[in-house]
């Protein structure tokens, strides 16, 4: 017998690889009570920027969407433990304009 297919409730962060692989939607939260959003920061030493200042640059105008980096995530899920690479790989074949925007100088060679 076929099992029932009813709504359920998960807690998710997000982005999280689920959104881009199962068709969920997200609670209103009206009352603020999971708070505010958390965001990813990046560091570096004080000399780092003058010494590396491309990809200080690069740092400083990176950006991911919730629906890209989700999408990298669940491509990552996806390849399986151990095969982050391939699924990094495989995402940016699918995504070339993020690879632009990322990497605005070609690599020599």
């Amino acid at each position: 017998m076929p099992a029932a297919r009813k709504p359920v409730a998960v807690v998710l962060w997000s982005p999280h690889w689920a959104y881009s692989t199962y068709h969920l939607t997200k609670l209103a939260d009206p009352k603020g009570l999971w708070g505010p959003g958390d965001s990813i920061h990046d560091l570096a030493n004080k000399a780092g920027g003058a010494k590396l200042s491309q990809v200080s640059t690069w740092m400083r105008h990176f950006h991911l969407t919730d629906a890209q980096l989700g999408s990298l995530e669940a491509s990552i899920q996806s390849a399986g433990q151990g095969r982050t690479t391939e699924g990094v790989r495989a995402w940016m074949k699918q995504h070339p304009e993020v690879e632009q925007q990322m990497v605005p100088v070609k690599p020599a060679g």
